[in-house]
């Protein structure tokens, strides 16, 4: 059986994205009988998360990462390296892991250098990549909306609960979103139930426990790695720019969405273009005081919530994570 080997970013700095779309590709992957193995930090959820999927790892030491990534290779001895982390990746490093079998990189943002690699994978909506990224080896390219690895999702069971509101503000929410969007909803007198999703690298749970105590309006649920379900019950969704985003235009779910990043600022920006979701920018330009108006405007517009969905879903099929593993199949 051919193996690869998942180089990916996640803690509660970065957020668990890297991870969830390397996982959904692993799990594509497994379907050709192809081995994954994962190379992490030591953080509580991503060895939950890939517990739960039944994927080996190994974790990331202080030690010289290229000495650990040669000493892991003569027990696995994998055919490919895949690359996935918001860091810049050296030009030297990528090309001494080349020497050792075929490498991949799956990002979303420009490196500061060229690299020469096998396949690189843009899992972005549009098409449009920086050309610097890579040199011809020749290596393949796959990008656009075609290529945003999700998970093997189903449409199945949508049944939609009337206004339902589903808030994930990521997996950490380091700038303490949860909080502020909860306050200006409580502030309504609408009819209306909210899930908040809560991880474990969350740090704020208790100011959110103290703050809906009493509120049957308000639910948390914990450590919920496949969001889908709650999605396909959902009227609105409220999350934070990332993979919770695509999933959700996959579900047909409307969604206001916001940036806790700068660089996420500007892949939602592009992403808004196509009408598939109510962007409200960079978090510290929202004004919470009116998420509360903005939420039930939308809600109470039935034909801004159907065009919301339609655009989304047809946007996103949801076979990224298919097509990709193909072309690293063909690659091997």
């Amino acid at each position: 059986m051919k193996k690869v080997f998942f180089i990916a970013d996640g803690d509660s700095r970065v957020g668990l994205g890297h991870i969830s779309r390397c996982i959904a590709l692993a799990k594509s992957l497994r379907q050709i009988n192809i081995e994954s193995y994962f190379f992490i930090k030591e953080t509580s959820q991503i060895i939950d998360m890939l517990n739960d999927s039944k994927f080996k790892f190994f974790i990331k030491k202080n030690s010289d990462q290229l000495q650990s990534i040669l000493t892991i290779n003569k027990k696995i001895h994998f055919s490919c390296i895949i690359l996935d982390t918001r860091q810049n990746l050296s030009k030297s490093f990528v090309k001494y892991l080349t020497g050792l079998c075929k490498v991949i990189i799956v990002r979303n943002k420009p490196n500061h250098e060229k690299l020469c690699v096998d396949l690189l994978i843009w899992p972005d909506v549009q098409k449009e990549y920086p050309k610097n990224i890579t040199l011809s080896r020749p290596a393949q390219i796959l990008a656009g909306n075609r290529y945003v690895l999700l998970g093997n999702l189903k449409q199945n069971n949508i049944q939609r609960n009337t206004n339902q509101i589903l808030i994930s503000m990521g997996g950490t929410d380091k700038r303490n979103l949860t909080t502020k969007i909860i306050r200006a909803l409580k502030k309504s007198n609408h009819i209306y139930h909210a899930n908040i999703i809560i991880g474990k690298l969350f740090t704020k749970k208790e100011n959110v426990i103290k703050l809906i105590k009493n509120d049957e309006r308000f639910t948390i649920i914990e450590n919920k790695n496949n969001l889908i379900p709650f999605m396909q019950k959902a009227t609105l969704g409220i999350f934070t720019f990332g993979v919770t985003v695509y999933e959700a235009l996959y579900c047909g779910l409307p969604c206001i969405v916001m940036s806790h990043s700068k660089e996420n600022d500007l892949y939602a920006k592009k992403l808004n273009e196509y009408n598939c979701m109510n962007y409200l920018g960079y978090y510290k330009s929202v004004k919470f005081t009116s998420i509360q108006k903005i939420v039930f405007d939308t809600i109470n517009n039935q034909k801004l919530l159907k065009d919301l969905s339609n655009n989304g879903s047809k946007l996103i099929d949801g076979k990224g994570s298919y097509r990709a593993s193909q072309a690293i199949k063909n690659i091997m």
